[in-house]
């Protein structure tokens, strides 16, 4: 069981796993966090978890794995919303899928949230989510039978 810190925010969650580091950062802090590698505690607490539906599933075409298209995007931003309305006192985990490329759709996803439902600038939803680099993330390719050469 871990106390996990993010943004002044304490979220008591259990990590899932022990071959890499738990994720949990805020993008609206006290109400959405993003996170991989860690179990939400049960729905009596202040804190639930959060999946999108399958509808809002990337169906790949060969390698790729996203970006969604707008109705996926649609889609996300109404359940979130839906969420959010039924569960006003609770912070709300998305707990993104694991691998890299579970977070990078999960960021890609809030991201766009961001953009569309707060009226975040580009500027402002990549300060946001400026932690979501390097080996954590990982670029979208072409959906392409062959190897990817850039």
């Amino acid at each position: 069981r871990a106390n996990t810190r993010s943004n002044d925010t304490t979220l008591h969650i259990e990590t899932t796993t022990t071959t890499s580091k738990p994720i949990i950062h805020a993008v609206i802090k006290d109400r959405i966090y993003v996170a991989q590698g860690l179990r939400v505690p049960p729905e009596k607490t202040r804190v639930r978890a959060f999946a999108p539906s399958n509808a809002v599933r990337y169906h790949p075409f060969c390698d790729d794995f996203g970006p969604m298209n707008l109705s996926s995007v649609i889609r996300f931003i109404q359940e979130l919303e839906g969420e959010l309305g039924r569960h006003a006192g609770s912070a709300l985990v998305y707990v993104a899928e694991g691998g890299r490329r579970g977070l990078t759709n999960a960021v890609f996803l809030l991201g766009a949230y961001m953009l569309i439902q707060h009226d975040m600038s580009a500027d402002g939803v990549c300060s946001l989510f400026g932690w979501a680099t390097g080996g954590l993330v990982e670029e979208y390719r072409d959906a392409t039978y062959t190897r990817a050469d850039f």
